[in-house]
């Protein structure tokens, strides 16, 4: 369905975790971009594709690393992936999801339900730049008060600057 997605927009978000080693030598990056190109949101929700792509990624970490989950980085320095690594990888594949709907109101109600469910930055940041005629003048102000208070200032800092 969606063609905006290719294998080095997914290995660029990923080679930061994982190294160029890995993403080289696995199917990875052609299995998380499959999914993403094949998801239709008319017939499946963010939550399923979500549940999907954190499946396609845990089960290839897994077998790439023999389970031990050690990954070797461009650096030549070993990483420990955690879970909370793997749901920050998916997020930032969401968030290509999310980037490339068009705004109107059918999608902010799933990208803000989505939103409401899961600790999405991805979908918060669309929501902050994309969606700002959805909100309130209140609703939009407590939306930026939030992400200021849960994320770091490195993380969220561009979204705010020329407001």
């Amino acid at each position: 369905m969606c063609t905006v997605f290719d294998a080095d927009k997914i290995r660029e978000i990923m080679r930061p975790w994982v190294g160029s080693y890995l993403l080289e030598s696995t199917s990875l990056t052609t299995e998380v971009t499959n999914r993403l190109m094949n998801y239709d949101p008319r017939s499946s929700t963010f939550h399923v594709l979500h549940d999907q792509l954190s499946d396609v990624v845990l089960v290839g970490l897994n077998r790439a690393t023999a389970a031990s989950m050690r990954v070797i980085l461009d650096d030549y320095k070993v990483r420990k992936l955690s879970l909370s690594d793997i749901d920050q990888i998916i997020d930032a594949f969401m968030g290509l999801l999310f980037e490339s709907l068009i705004p109107f109101s059918a999608n902010f109600i799933k990208i803000n339900e989505y939103a409401m469910q899961h600790e999405s930055l991805s979908a918060l940041r669309v929501l902050y730049v994309k969606y700002k005629e959805s909100f309130t003048c209140e609703q939009y102000a407590f939306l930026a008060k939030m992400i200021i208070k849960i994320y770091p200032n490195e993380r969220v800092s561009t979204w705010f600057s020329g407001e």
